[in-house]
């Protein structure tokens, strides 16, 4: 009996096809802003552009950052006040306020689910192999085969 050679280079192509269609299926993990302590979900502007303790120089009133700027902050209440309260436009009281709020751990949030405008069930690093989103579905970095976030070189 003649063996076709037909059979063998079908079966191939079909293997081949079957191994290559889950190559373009990345998972990917949607980072939002959060406080990890709470998971409530804040704008990215509240993770993205930090304010550390060094630039607060002190005293009762100082501007802590919102959605729209800044506005004034007592310190000993951790309530807002009037703005011309605040004296200095440079002295930075860490944090971010937030729906009448301020929140001091301000941090990356990866996967989980929304309830009730709080995450719930996430991670503070991102997921090995997956894209990451932002918030409104754009990626943000990219994960999959060969993918390990660094990079490294050596000479002879």
């Amino acid at each position: 009996m003649k063996k076709s050679a037909a059979v063998p280079a079908t079966l191939c192509a079909s293997v081949a096809a079957l191994i290559l269609s889950g190559c373009g299926s990345t998972p990917s993990t949607v980072r939002r802003c959060v406080d990890p302590a709470t998971g409530t979900v804040m704008p990215d502007t509240a993770c993205t552009t930090p304010v550390t303790a060094s630039t607060y120089r002190g005293g009762r009133y100082a501007r802590v950052r919102a959605e729209t700027g800044s506005v004034c902050f007592d310190t000993s209440t951790n309530k807002q006040v009037a703005n011309n309260l605040c004296t200095s436009t440079s002295s930075y009281y860490p944090g971010f306020f937030y729906g009448g709020m301020l929140y001091r751990s301000m941090g990356w949030g990866y996967g989980g689910s929304m309830m009730n405008g709080r995450m719930r069930n996430f991670t503070t690093s991102p997921p090995a192999g997956h894209d990451i989103k932002s918030s409104n579905g754009s990626v943000i970095s990219r994960g999959g085969l060969g993918s390990s976030g660094s990079s490294s070189s050596s000479s002879s």
